[in-house]
């Protein structure tokens, strides 16, 4: 059956009211925040599967997972750029969040310098909020995953970091840890806005390292349910994601680890298929055990996994040793 996309647009203390398309699938609603913590006007795209409005009707709640774009893209890139969640969300039965930072640079962290925006913050007080107003959701920690690529994985795994307790499922998928590395004079002359959010590199260097998830990996320790995508072909951040899985392995840290064989760019529909399967099975419905995902694609998780990579079809790969070497 041919699905046809549809957008509701909701605006907090604005409603605009369209047709959709098709009465029947997915949806995928536009919610834009006035954000008094960002000081803009903030966009993210929810996509329901096509249960949601018969199981809300009845008052069965949902898990929510938070999607963080990269650097340089929106809230569409997951649905239009790439993975084409769209495609995927009917097999499941959890909401999709999709949130927009306007600059494209946020690195969704709360920004010391001028003018102040705090992203993270924002994640947590405003959009969450408004999340779970407007939508039958299950609230807890243990119903609320986050994930995102690159920029995006840095800011799901430092969103667990900083509000523990909220987000106690996260997957970073060939994420930036170590936000120190623009700073290396070997680094690829380009700092991804960092610059922008954390100050000079010289004068401000203790906001560098107050968010390096490196330096800071012992306070993991009990926050949940952590998984890691490392691709083998990134140039960008392969090695920094060897570092930070085997840093957390020394420090007893629970977490799963996976090499994919991809290269930096873009996020592939496979990925987000496991992905979206791991949050299915991980999901603790508070004990509302009611269908899930397919169960032949079904991943056993929560336990620490110790040099484990991975491919698509789960078959393991050698790991190379690797030295930890953390940021000065």
């Amino acid at each position: 059956m041919i699905k046809l996309l549809h957008f509701n647009i909701v605006l907090l203390f604005f409603c605009i009211v369209c047709v959709p398309l098709q009465s029947s699938g997915f949806s995928i609603d536009t919610l834009i925040i006035n954000s008094a913590l960002v000081n803009r006007s903030l966009p993210s795209y929810i996509v329901l599967p096509d249960s949601y409005k018969k199981d809300s009707s009845t008052g069965q709640r949902y898990p929510v997972l938070y999607l963080l774009h990269c650097y340089g893209t929106d809230q569409n890139y997951y649905i239009r750029d790439v993975a084409h969640i769209d495609a995927l969300i009917d097999d499941y039965r959890f909401i999709v969040v999709c949130p927009g930072d306007i600059t494209n640079n946020s690195w969704w962290l709360d920004s010391p310098m001028p003018p102040y925006e705090k992203y993270s913050a924002y994640l947590v007080n405003e959009l969450k909020p408004a999340i779970d107003r407007k939508y039958t959701t299950l609230t807890d920690g243990d119903n609320t995953a986050i994930s995102g690529h690159s920029m995006g994985g840095f800011g799901a795994l430092h969103n667990m970091r900083m509000h523990p307790g909220i987000f106690r499922i996260a997957i970073s998928i060939k994420g930036a840890e170590n936000t120190t590395l623009p700073l290396d004079a070997s680094w690829y002359g380009n700092d991804f806005g960092l610059y922008q959010r954390l100050g000079n590199a010289d004068s401000c260097r203790i906001n560098w390292t107050n968010v390096n998830l490196l330096i800071h990996a012992a306070d993991f320790k009990n926050t949940g349910r952590i998984r890691i995508y490392n691709g083998i072909q990134d140039i960008l951040f392969y090695k920094e994601n060897i570092r930070f899985h085997t840093t957390l392995d020394s420090l007893g840290i629970a977490h799963e680890y996976f090499e994919v064989p991809e290269i930096h760019q873009g996020v592939s529909q496979e990925m987000m298929k496991q992905i979206f399967t791991y949050c299915d099975s991980s999901f603790t419905r508070k004990g509302a055990r009611i269908i899930r995902g397919p169960q032949s694609a079904r991943i056993t998780s929560g336990r620490r996994t110790n040099e484990k990579k991975v491919d698509f079809k789960g078959r393991k790969i050698v790991n190379p040793q690797t030295e930890i070497h953390l940021p000065q």
